[in-house]
């Protein structure tokens, strides 16, 4: 079976988390490491990422101010060929077992709303790998079919 390259980043980004460590807690269960213990503290200080959706991508920082509310942010995304530019707020929840949400808000820029570029919300599910060092987010509109990741810088 041929992976197409969207399935292809998937599949990395499953393996990845599954080698990752569990978080600040875990503990067994029939052979079944189950996080514990993390809270939007969990998420703090400045995160970098990549998007990659069909026809589209995109990179920025995040800065998670601990409290699930993202500030100081911003995102240049290119999104058929039309390079577009802006800063993101948003917040997020974290549940103690490192799954998560997320909704962030992109202000383009003047010079990218001169080419057009629009606002937009984006609805993420998230999950934290390695101790919360990274997040591991699965776009949730309905209309778009995009997949993410974020490190701690």
């Amino acid at each position: 079976m041929k992976l197409q390259p969207l399935s292809l980043i998937f599949l990395c980004l499953c393996l990845t988390a599954c080698s990752q460590t569990a978080g600040p807690n875990s503990s067994s269960a029939g052979g079944t490491v189950l996080a514990a213990g993390f809270t939007a503290k969990s998420v703090s200080g400045g995160y970098g990422f990549s998007i990659l959706t069909l026809g589209a991508v995109a990179s920025g920082v995040i800065t998670a101010v601990g409290n699930g509310n993202i500030a100081a942010s911003e995102e240049t995304a290119n999104v058929g060929g039309l390079s577009c530019h802006g800063s993101l707020t948003g917040s997020y929840t974290i549940n103690a077992d490192g799954s998560g949400a997320a909704t962030m808000f992109l202000t383009e820029d003047a010079i990218s709303s001169a080419k057009n570029c629009q606002p937009l919300a984006t609805h993420f599910s998230l999950a934290l790998t390695n101790g919360g060092q990274q997040i591991l987010m699965a776009e949730q509109d309905a209309t778009i079919v995009a997949t993410g990741i974020a490190v701690k810088q």
